[in-house]
């Protein structure tokens, strides 16, 4: 189907896409939402076993093969990538890394409470604040602010020198590493610098399935001081609190993430609202999406699509290694060019780290510009449906 396509202001979450988001109770119940123009009926419906099938696998091998491999990997990129936003990667070569983050991640969250408090993102220099250290409580739906998810998540970044005053150079500087767990550091940032690179590799591959003549474009952009972040998050098991979520409704807010888990949770929004998708762990393989940065980049062609973590009854605790490539601060976001032609532009110029701080200040409790969060608020709509 293709996506819905209601009119938002330029700074808003999308010009298109999902203009709607549902709640998840199990079983596979349908829910119903307030909708935008849209009619009760269409409910939203979410199935786990209709998941399971629903995103595409892509072979990093065939980026990495001949012109025709390669041409293959672009096209269904691009296919994916217009869909739901969403795709495995599998052959991406990080096995060895992920399997050393994965002990460091179990060994930290395993920590008593106050090692862990003792690189709590507080401690920070870097701003703005939650961009390093371990944090609990968080919200990233701006409209169950004070709700806090039931992860717990230890954020990095790239350790750049860090400029005075720390607002001057955001999101940049040293990371904090608990004195208990002295292999934590190679652990992660290893990991971290493999999936930078991927990312980046990534990069070239979505500006050929987009035709540009500059197939650097949005590579160079990501590499030299960028604003890429990692987070470590680990999901305990199932709350029997009907209101708990463990990663509450959003949309990531850069360029592109890059996601290792263990266990199921993980569900995302199709393009065109219709139905939520259950994307579980599959062996091998990398959970990859679109960010807003390159929605907007796009046009709105590639879809930025609202996921979130509801961890089911009876399901294992899970661990997951999130890497979010972003660009410069300063870079400069517009539609290109290429992704005008049978439309005109949909979004406004922005400084993407201008972008990225208002959207970042929702997971330290401050007000936020509802524009920019227009899908995510439509959550606090959504009801159950009858039988």
């Amino acid at each position: 189907s293709a996506p819905v396509t209601p009119t938002q202001p330029a700074g808003a979450e999308s010009a298109h896409a999902p203009i709607m988001l549902a709640a998840h109770t199990g079983g596979g119940r349908r829910l119903l939402l307030g909708l935008a123009g849209r009619s009760a009926a269409a409910a939203v419906r979410w199935s786990s076993s209709a998941g399971q099938a629903a995103l595409p696998v892509l072979s990093a091998a065939d980026w990495r093969g001949g012109p025709e491999r390669r041409h293959r990997f672009a096209s269904d990129l691009k296919a994916a990538c217009e869909q739901t936003g969403f795709f495995y990667l599998k052959d991406h070569g990080c096995e060895a890394q992920l399997k050393e983050a994965e002990k460091g991640m179990r060994q930290f969250f395993a920590l008593p409470q106050a090692a862990k408090e003792s690189v709590a993102y507080q401690k920070s220099t870097v701003w703005p604040p939650t961009c390093r250290g371990f944090q609990t409580k968080e919200w990233l739906d701006p409209s169950r602010k004070g709700r806090g998810d039931t992860k717990e998540t230890f954020q990095m970044g790239h350790e750049a020198p860090q400029t005075q005053p720390p607002e001057s150079d955001p999101f940049l500087g040293p990371n904090l590493w608990p004195d208990e767990l002295p292999q934590m550091r190679p652990q992660l940032m290893d990991t971290f610098e493999a999936f930078h690179s991927l990312g980046v590799e990534l990069c070239r591959a979505f500006a050929v399935s987009l035709g540009a003549q500059d197939t650097e474009i949005f590579a160079r952009e990501c590499l030299g001081r960028p604003m890429v972040m990692a987070r470590a998050l680990y999901y305990p098991e199932a709350s029997l609190e009907p209101d708990d979520l463990g990663c509450s409704a959003h949309t990531d807010y850069g360029v592109l993430s890059l996601l290792h888990q263990t266990g199921h949770g993980l569900q995302v929004l199709r393009a065109d609202g219709g139905q939520w998708i259950d994307v579980p762990p599959l062996e091998g393989c990398l959970v990859c999406n679109i960010a807003d940065l390159m929605e907007r980049w796009t046009n709105g062609r590639y879809v930025s699509s609202v996921h979130r973590v509801m961890v089911p009854p009876g399901a294992p605790e899970r661990y997951c290694f999130g890497f979010f490539l972003d660009t410069k601060f300063e870079t400069k976001v517009e539609p290109l060019p290429e992704c005008c032609v049978d439309e005109p532009p949909k979004y406004g110029p922005v400084v993407a780290g201008e972008f990225k701080v208002q959207k970042t200040r929702v997971q330290y409790g401050q007000d936020v510009d509802e524009k920019l969060f227009s899908r995510t608020f439509l959550s606090a709509s959504a009801v159950n449906a009858a039988g």
